[in-house]
């Protein structure tokens, strides 16, 4: 049986605490074929280094960077990039 295609659009602004806890319970589902999408807002802090690090053995992240739209814009145009799937979740 086919794994359904699960679509994950992240929105990151300073997110470093919590990146790596966030991104390793993601990348560790077993039942869907996982594409995680992030666009960063802006992070002043380590938080685009620590996904760039994680875009090196996980090739289903990508990274979008951009300037500071706040989480409602960015999440929309999280939406307009998302490539078509069975499922949409927003983190």
């Amino acid at each position: 049986m086919k794994k359904p295609i699960v679509n994950v659009l992240i929105s990151t602004y300073n997110g470093e605490k919590y990146l790596s806890i966030l991104l390793d319970s993601l990348l560790k589902q077993s039942d869907v074929e996982i594409y995680i999408i992030i666009r960063d807002d802006g992070s002043k802090d380590a938080t685009v280094n620590i996904i760039k690090k994680y875009i090196i053995n996980n090739k289903n992240i990508t990274l979008v960077q951009g300037k500071n739209l706040g989480y409602a814009r960015s999440f929309w145009e999280l939406i307009k990039l998302a490539p078509s799937s069975d499922y949409y979740a927003f983190c």
